[in-house]
């Protein structure tokens, strides 16, 4: 688990880009849209939770949050998940973080596709 966890944190160094360029430790690092379901599957080996997301697109080469551009009908866009039930297991809600990750992920691309946009990806981890 070590190994793919620290897979993950060079993959984001290496592929992603950084909310605050000038704060080069920040964990907030958006990835394009084929660059974080690599990163799903890199957490889903190292059963990382997903605790949610946000979306950015660009604006004028800032990343920007989707919704300042596209309208705060999208705010749907973003997204969390919590446990549902104190029963339910530990991989069960990584599970069901991943597979909700991948779904809100593929969603935004289906907007910023129709509104001509790029679309960028922050995933929020129990790691920070």
């Amino acid at each position: 688990m070590m190994k793919e966890t620290s897979d993950y944190l060079k993959f984001l160094k290496e592929k992603g880009r950084p909310l605050n360029p000038s704060y080069s430790e920040s964990l907030e690092i958006a990835l394009n849209i084929e660059e974080c379901l690599t990163a799903i599957d890199i957490l889903n080996r190292a059963d990382v939770l997903i605790l949610g997301g946000e979306i950015l697109t660009e604006n004028n080469g800032q990343l920007i949050y989707a919704i300042h551009k596209w309208g705060y009908e999208y705010s749907y866009l973003n997204w969390s998940v919590d446990r549902k039930e104190v029963n339910e297991s530990v991989k069960t809600y990584i599970s069901e973080s991943h597979r909700k990750a991948r779904e809100c992920i593929l969603a935004a691309n289906e907007v910023a596709d129709r509104l001509k946009n790029k679309c960028f990806v922050v995933l929020v981890t129990e790691l920070g």
